[in-house]
């Protein structure tokens, strides 16, 4: 037999399948483009570039099906699992145009749920669904971000509205930590859990179980009833995102009771009293505001370096009406930045707050407490644990993406294959970060300094001239002799020298001014003049004075001021 006679036709076999597979890939990659064009950006033409994205991420795709492992059973997952049975007609519903047709109405579907290491549960919840999320990455994908609703007899969780998240990117599980952090500094906190979704079979993947902020989370963390409302997005006037000046961006999710339902008089208080100044600020600060939460709500971004809170959104309020206070309720802090910076949310009330140097003192004693108690060690465990937890049925999710923004795709984010890499990669960089991040906040603390100078008002009087330079407070003490300021009958033992703070027009450069804003708040240097009682000489007398920093609880050495 004429071996090239069947050499032939397996090569021509071959490159017919080769074509094939490619023209397959090509055709899969051009309709996935011409679908984002349609829904997401139909302005956007087809170039070099985003067709090599599109195909890349096709062959990604089909190489992330080809080699996941089996999906694990019920019983042998760590991770608890949600089963929903829904009618195929109402997922078309939902499907039939996006965004708007997967938000406007719930459909009716059944529900299981199973908890790790427990038995498959035995109970089916009535429940209705629909997608939620802003994004794209919520709703265009086969994975979609569901809200849940469970019929009027029923509670999961301690809540009967819940949502069942497709985590847009490599990001979203460090959400879990950040609301146990929350959680820890008693700041009212969602539940963010990594769990397995399955529609009517079929594994839909990874997803993050997310509580509600509604009535539910009060009543888990045991507080009365109130106003919630949501910050989330506002028109742009003048230049800059109109929520923070204008009540009526802020939505009503909760209420005391049905007759406060549109009621919105704490709301417009709240936004009043935000954008007061001086005096008036302070009073509305001191009745309204339950500062102690609001101080640690501003430290946990300091602690991370966070710029997710701004002035267009992610702010979520509660009102407690008995106590009459509002209160900041936690909300999405993944984004961790390395930045050199102390703030990097900015937005008025956090702009106001920190302009108080006795307020940012407390804020900073929070931060340094917080850095200095295992907490590098604390996040990685936290943080490798999730990894584990996750990563057999994580690897068997073919769906799994990451939301990502490029240029060719601006301004809209687009998804693309998530490798489990990626997660373990992300572990290992935001462990650097948040490790440059608590350097730096620990030399910004540590770098206040006091200048002194001692003259001879009389041959028992003296005149001592302090300038405190840097970021802490300090603690002036003395044993010996006491102090009182000039021009001032009070006498001291102890004072608390603090230097000034203030908001900086035109200084915010990180990011777009519309969203975060222009200004700063900065140190300045402060002078304070004491009398002392006292024939000691310079030396003697600054010698028995104790600086202590407040924050970092170090000890201050005071260096004579140079004569110019």
């Amino acid at each position: 037999m004429n071996i090239f006679k069947i050499r032939l036709p397996i090569a021509l076999f071959i490159s017919l399948l080769i074509i094939s597979i490619v023209g397959s890939f090509v055709y899969s990659s051009l309709a996935e483009f011409y679908r984002y064009k349609k829904t997401i950006n139909p302005t956007l033409e087809l170039t070099e570039d985003r067709f090599h994205f599109f195909i890349q991420d096709a062959i990604e795709k089909e190489w992330i099906k080809l080699t996941a492992p089996k999906v694990q059973s019920d019983e042998q997952s760590p991770l608890r699992t949600f089963r929903i049975t829904v009618a195929q007609r109402d997922i078309d519903s939902l499907n039939i145009n996006l965004p708007t047709s997967g938000k406007d109405h719930f459909v009716k579907a059944y529900l299981t749920i199973t908890e790790p290491n427990s038995i498959t549960s035995k109970k089916i919840y009535k429940i209705k669904l629909r997608y939620r999320g802003d994004s794209n990455s919520h709703w265009f994908y086969t994975q979609k971000s569901l809200r849940i609703k469970l019929a009027k007899d029923d509670t999961y969780d301690m809540s009967k509205t819940f949502n069942l998240i497709n985590p847009p990117s490599q990001l979203s599980y460090r959400d879990s930590i950040n609301y146990q952090f929350s959680k820890e500094l008693g700041l009212i906190s969602p539940k963010s859990i990594p769990s397995r979704v399955f529609i009517n079979g079929r594994y839909m993947g990874v997803y993050l179980y997310l509580s509600q902020v509604d009535e539910s989370l009060l009543r888990s963390h045991r507080l009365m009833p109130g106003s919630i409302y949501y910050g989330d997005g506002s028109p742009i006037k003048n230049g800059i995102a109109d929520l923070w000046f204008n009540p009526i961006y802020w939505k009503k999710k909760a209420s005391r009771n049905r007759e406060e339902k549109n009621n919105r008089e704490d709301i417009e208080l709240f936004i009043k009293g935000v954008n007061s100044s001086g005096e008036k600020f302070n009073t509305f600060a001191k009745t309204y505001l339950n500062l102690e939460k609001y101080f640690a709500f501003i430290a946990l971004d300091r602690v991370f370096g966070s710029q997710h809170h701004d002035f267009i959104h992610n702010h979520k309020i509660y009102f407690d009406p008995y106590k009459g206070k509002f209160e900041p309720i936690s909300w999405d802090l993944r984004f961790w930045l390395p930045l050199k910076a102390k703030d990097l949310s900015f937005y008025p009330i956090q702009l106001k707050l920190a302009s108080n140097p006795i307020y940012d003192a407390k804020i900073d004693k929070i931060v340094y407490t917080i850095i200095n108690n295992n907490f590098i060690d604390k996040i990685d465990k936290a943080y490798t644990k999730i990894i584990n937890q996750i990563e057999n049925d994580l690897k068997s999710d073919i769906y799994r993406d990451n939301a990502v923004a490029l240029k060719q795709f601006a301004p809209y984010p687009i998804s693309r294959a998530l490798k489990y890499s990626e997660i373990v990669h992300d572990k290992t960089h935001a462990i650097e970060v948040l490790k440059s991040r608590v350097k730096f906040l620990k030399t910004l603390y540590n770098n206040t300094t006091i200048e002194y100078q001692i003259k001879k008002i009389s041959n028992k009087k003296r005149l001592l001239t302090l300038t405190i330079k840097g970021d802490s407070p300090a603690k002036m003490t003395s044993s010996l002799f006491t102090f009182s300021k000039l021009n001032s009958p009070s006498i001291y033992k102890t004072v608390t020298l603090f230097t000034k703070r203030e908001i900086v027009p035109n200084s915010q450069k990180f990011f777009p001014t519309s969203l975060c804003g222009d200004k700063t708040v900065q140190s300045r240097p402060n002078s304070y003049k004491f009398i002392l009682n006292t024939e000691l000489s310079p030396q003697k007398i600054i010698s028995n004075i104790e600086f202590l920093n407040i924050v970092t609880g170090k000890v201050i050495k005071p260096i004579p001021k140079v004569q110019k």
